[in-house]
């Protein structure tokens, strides 16, 4: 950046203030011929304010940018997605045993918090997530539910950028549990159902599992006043369990029983917003 700009502005502020001095120096003899002139002047001044009146709100702009990107980041979020566990063995098993088998992909939904520390360009990701659905086909009827709840931990690949890609892993509790009729309460009463002697059970397993992803989001209203906190985002994954599943039913152990990934695979839509 030269001097020269600076100087002319400087110059011009002087000779606006001094517009007698300005006529005499240079022989400017008629009050028109001054008018003039220094209506040129002011006119010029005007555009060099309003051009430096930008030039401070770009500086505003890029200075809050860097304080975004260095310093340490929380989001809240919410997450609304698909999952898909991994329920081949088990459902071999109910056909066995004339049971309808469970869904191959279930609506998720969950939230949590996660943080951003761009010095060390990690992420810790804690994060709580449910599937659920009911399924009835004829005389045949079952419910499942599945929950993860838990902390990750990640490495953010642009810390000082708007973007966040964040792969990440870690360790979350697991529970799921299923629902399972060979006669669905379909047309019945309340009382007649429960008179009914009708067949369903109940299975259960819970326990730690793995949790290995990848996190990507970006702020797309940035420049906007009222959306600029605003995140927006996907999240995929897939639990792994570490160990072999411990069936319940109702709260009573139940011995042996086919290992699954009750959890499976999982695809998620992030809305979020810093703090």
């Amino acid at each position: 950046m030269t001097l020269k700009p600076l100087y002319c502005v400087f110059t011009l502020l002087i000779i606006s203030n001094n517009q007698n001095i300005f006529a005499q120096e240079f022989n400017i003899k008629t009050d028109n011929e001054k008018s003039q002139i220094f209506a040129k002047i002011n006119e010029h001044t005007k555009l060099v304010n309003i051009q430096n009146e930008k030039v401070v709100e770009e500086f505003k702009i890029i200075t809050e940018d860097l304080k975004l990107t260095t310093k340490k980041r929380i989001y809240i979020h919410n997450l609304v997605g698909i999952q898909s566990p991994q329920f081949a063995n088990l459902n071999a098993d109910l056909a066995e045993n004339g049971f309808m088998k469970l869904n191959k992909t279930y609506l998720s939904r969950g939230g949590g918090i996660y943080t951003i520390f761009p010095k060390t360009h990690l992420a810790t990701l804690f994060n709580y997530s449910t599937f659920s659905g009911n399924h009835t086909e004829g005389s045949f009827t079952n419910s499942v539910r599945g929950t993860t709840v838990g902390t990750s931990l990640g490495v953010s690949i642009a810390p000082k950028s708007n973007f966040q890609l964040i792969p990440f892993g870690g360790i979350v509790y697991s529970w799921f549990g299923a629902r399972l009729s060979k006669n669905s309460a379909i047309n019945q009463t309340f009382s007649g159902y429960l008179g009914s002697g009708a067949n369903q059970q109940h299975i259960a397993s819970q326990g730690f599992t793995g949790n290995l992803g990848i996190h990507f989001a970006g702020a797309p209203f940035k420049k906007t006043s009222r959306l600029k906190n605003i995140n927006l985002g996907i999240r995929l994954g897939k639990y792994l369990p570490i160990s072999d599943n411990k069936w319940t039913s109702n709260g009573q152990k139940l011995e042996g029983g086919t290992n699954i990934n009750s959890q499976g695979l999982y695809a998620s839509f992030l809305l979020g917003s810093s703090l």
